[in-house]
């Protein structure tokens, strides 16, 4: 477990179909079934096959990490007992597992809420020193107080009572501090009497799963106990297998199912919990409360049905809101308003919104264009790889976004803006890679029995194949690494970005998007390589010419991951032997596939060297890119947490995304030099293969 990681706000889409776990007695999970979830999990596993010592051993330090991951709530001599466990306290425990019987997590369960109890006395005596504490985060900022200097390293646990004390402390000093950056001095003195009751409040709803209390604070039934501490046991297990396998409550998988299929049912509000209590955010393009005309963002949701819910708990709150299609929920709302002189007034109101179904268009694929001479250089940013109901998906939107660039002017060149890009199917980063190759191999999957699979763009047609410049940062991964390689394999475009992506070259297979699933996991299947038979495990993609990103700081990647995979490689297929391929279609293969066959170009290659010293020569006496690059710990951080809240000011440059273009335009300069011409970058089978996408 690695203690940092970049600070994300708590957003959460208000949706009808997410359930509380216990909300119907099927979703129940009990002892038996643990036994049978990981057996079904690790006979899919790349590597963990059956459990083992090690992977118990493992599992009960996941356990420790998922209850105390910033080192607030054990001490050292707490968790002493259950790590470095000798060989037969081991082997007794891999015992007790055949036998469903989990005595050292029950001790561990309660030491959790031993733990727990003396944490809530600490902020006790938090909320009666407020004032102070107020004062030392006004003087000192302090968002990064408490953490080691090696951000890489792991925060060890409190040796003293007397520690872990002040680790509260400068705790509630950091969220106070995040606060006064995320509402500014005035905001925060007005509501500061909140400031207690909204961190206790988050911190709480993770304590409630363990002590086993309802949102109102009553205690649980036998069913609702046994549910939650199997869960935290399943998750502790499927978590030791590597860094990427999980387990997931209801509500959790459909959190990650509406991000991976882009659609859910609701009325379209993004909601966030702050110190001025649930404020709506932003509205969904298209849905019920944007087409009211009647809610705006920075509304504060104070009532449902009629009934207050300024006391509630941001989850009691979403529960209320949700609802079937097609049924009706009542918001009451306030607004604050200024008039010419500044004075202040709030206005309160009701608004009625029908449940419907939402496809979300937001956070899928934005289109953006320069001018340049002689045409345009076209942006397209992808936020995730998607796929959805009534034809959603990645490779439509960014085919779609190519064929709105290419209509508005004389495309010259293009910027794909993978930073931030997490990933998601695996198959749409097959399909959205072939758009800009021929055909050809993009990636092979390896699984855990040895068997390969090959992922090949097979239409014969390049969608665009001018000067591209493929953005990236630390926080591209998984399918955005796919892309960005074979991209790179290819010779089809410049990697600009951070020295190195994320580093995840690993394929997971989940059930959150089979509705037929009784229960909610990923487990990790395989690897992938890209044509060149290499992986991005660990190395990440490398850029070609690094141009730091908002995240270049931050430790960020596989490499800083408990469990992570081994790397390695395999034979590289640009010379396509379709080995793979069944007899009976083969021959259509070698006549359609292989005479248009993507070769492998060092059309970029020459022209490095010099891309990389104007570059740098650019960023060198290029103040405001100097100014971002030496900030100081506290500027930083601010600046992390607006990216992660996407609250970003309008006028903020863009340092990154400038010298991508800078630099498309010398690719597309130094090609028009020494090749004479400069091409649209639409091939003529293009638009035939754009109209077939409508």
């Amino acid at each position: 477990m690695k203690l940092r990681t970049t600070v994300i706000t708590l957003y959460v889409i208000a949706m009808s179909l997410c359930t509380s776990v216990h909300s119907n007695p099927r979703d129940y999970l009990e002892r038996h079934d643990i036994h049978p979830i990981m057996t079904k999990m690790m006979g899919q596993h790349v590597e963990v096959r059956w459990m083992t010592p090690v992977i118990l051993q493992r599992s009960l330090q996941e356990y420790i990490d998922q209850l105390d991951p910033g080192r607030l709530y054990l001490l050292q001599s707490e968790v002493d007992p259950y790590q470095n466990l000798s060989s037969e306290q081991l082997t007794s425990l891999l015992y007790d597992y055949k036998a469903d019987n989990y005595r050292l997590f029950q001790e561990l369960n309660s030491l959790a809420q031993r733990v727990i109890l003396r944490a809530r006395e600490y902020r006790q005596v938090l909320a009666a020193q407020m004032p102070e504490l107020l004062q030392d985060s006004l003087e000192k900022g302090a968002l990064t107080r408490g953490l080691p200097e090696d951000e890489t390293v792991e925060l060890p646990f409190a040796r003293t009572e007397d520690e872990l004390f002040q680790r509260h402390c400068d705790d509630f000093v950091r969220f106070i501090s995040i606060q006064r950056l995320r509402v500014g001095d005035a905001t925060l003195a007005k509501y500061e009497g909140r400031l207690v009751k909204l961190y206790d409040g988050r911190k709480s709803n993770a304590e409630r799963e363990y002590l086993f209390l309802s949102e109102d604070g009553q205690r649980l039934d036998g069913k609702e106990r046994e549910h939650y501490f199997v869960l935290h046991i399943l998750k502790a297990m499927a978590g030791s297998l590597d860094a990427h396998s999980a387990f997931f409550d209801s509500a959790e998988a459909y959190d990650m199912r509406i991000r991976l299929e882009k659609g859910f049912q609701g009325i379209g509000v993004v909601l966030q919990e702050s110190i001025e209590g649930v404020v709506i955010t932003r509205l969904i393009d298209g849905g019920p409360a944007q087409r009211s005309g009647e809610i705006l963002p920075n509304d504060r949701l104070v009532e449902v049905d009629g009934r207050s819910v300024v006391d509630d708990s941001f989850r009691a709150v979403l529960d209320l809101i949700r609802g079937d299609e097609g049924s009706s929920v009542v918001l009451g709302l306030k607004r604050l308003k200024k008039d010419d002189h500044g004075n202040e007034t709030e206005s309160f109101l009701r608004v009625t919104l029908r449940r419907e179904k939402i496809v979300v268009s937001e956070n899928r694929v934005d289109v953006d264009h320069r001018p340049v001479e002689g045409g345009i250089v076209g942006v397209i940013k992808l936020h995730s790889f998607y796929e959805g109901a009534d034809g959603v998906s990645s490779e439509a939107d960014v085919r779609r976004a190519l064929k709105e660039l290419h209509g508005i002017g004389h495309l010259q060149g293009l910027i794909l803006d993978l930073r931030g890009n997490t990933g998601g199917f695996l198959v749409q980063s097959v399909k959205v890679a072939g758009l800009f190759i021929t055909n050809g191999v993009i990636v092979v999957s390896k699984y855990g029995d040895g068997e390969e699979r090959v992922f090949r763009d097979i239409d014969g047609y390049a969608y665009y194949d001018g000067p591209l410049v493929v953005l990236t940062s630390r926080a591209s991964a998984s399918a955005a690494e796919i892309v960005a390689q074979a991209l790179q394999d290819y010779g089809a475009g410049v990697i600009v970005g951070d020295e190195q992506t994320y580093g995840k070259g690993s394929i997971q297979h989940q059930t959150v998007t089979n509705e037929s699933s009784t229960s909610f996991f990923k487990v990790t299947v395989g690897r992938f390589y890209t044509v060149s038979g290499r992986s991005t495990q660990i190395r990440g993609v490398e850029a070609d010419i690094v141009v730091p990103s908002s995240y270049h700081r931050e430790p960020i990647g596989e490499r800083f991951q408990d469990y992570a995979l081994t790397t390695d490689r395999i034979h590289n297929l640009y010379v396509d032997d379709l080995a793979d391929v069944d007899s009976s279609v083969r021959y259509w293969y070698k006549k359609y596939y292989l005479p248009s066959l993507q070769h492998r170009t060092a059309k970029w290659d020459p022209y490095l060297d010099e891309l990389r010293a104007k570059s740098q020569a650019r960023l060198a006496v290029n103040k405001e890119f100097q100014d971002f690059l030496k900030q100081s710990d506290e500027e930083y951080e601010a600046l992390i947490l607006a990216v992660s809240e996407e609250r970003l000011d309008e006028n903020t440059k863009d340092l990154q995304l400038e010298e991508g273009v800078l630099i498309l335009q010398d690719m597309i300069d130094m090609r028009m030099t020494r090749e004479g011409f400069v091409e649209n970058g639409m091939l003529r089978g293009a638009k035939k293969g754009a109209a077939q996408g409508q």
